[in-house]
């Protein structure tokens, strides 16, 4: 079985050549982008990892899980969608900026990503 069929997650090509893994939200377009990472060293968490800019393909890899909300249309979702990932340890700030990521296994990760989609639907 397929890695895309087995976790049911599509390719993305976000452009300049950065292909992922994705999942829908099924609320309001937003989506996560997954990609697997490597730790930078010498840097300090939660920066200290960079994404590679092809999929992941193994269930064991460690992947960065983002979630894109530059699509969300309700602006009344914003803010219930932000207090979801923050009490799942996803958001962060920097240089006043929203991150929203968080670092896993593709496996882990995928358990961690739908919970949160099914915590995020709820509030439709």
């Amino acid at each position: 079985m397929e890695f895309t069929e087995k976790y049911n997650v599509g390719e993305y090509h976000s452009g300049g050549g950065c292909m992922h893994l994705s999942q829908e939200v099924d609320v309001s377009d937003i989506y996560w982008l997954i990609n697997p990472t490597e730790k930078i060293e010498g840097e300090k968490a939660p920066y200290n990892y960079e994404p590679n800019h092809i999929p992941p393909n193994d269930e064991n890899q460690l992947c960065m899980f983002g979630l894109q909300l530059d699509y969300l249309e309700d602006e009344e979702m914003l803010e219930p969608i932000v207090k979801i990932l923050k009490e799942n340890n996803v958001v962060f700030w920097r240089d006043g900026e929203p991150y929203n990521y968080f670092i896993a296994s593709f496996k882990d990760g995928y358990k961690k990503m739908t919970d949160i989609n099914n915590q995020i639907q709820s509030i439709k």
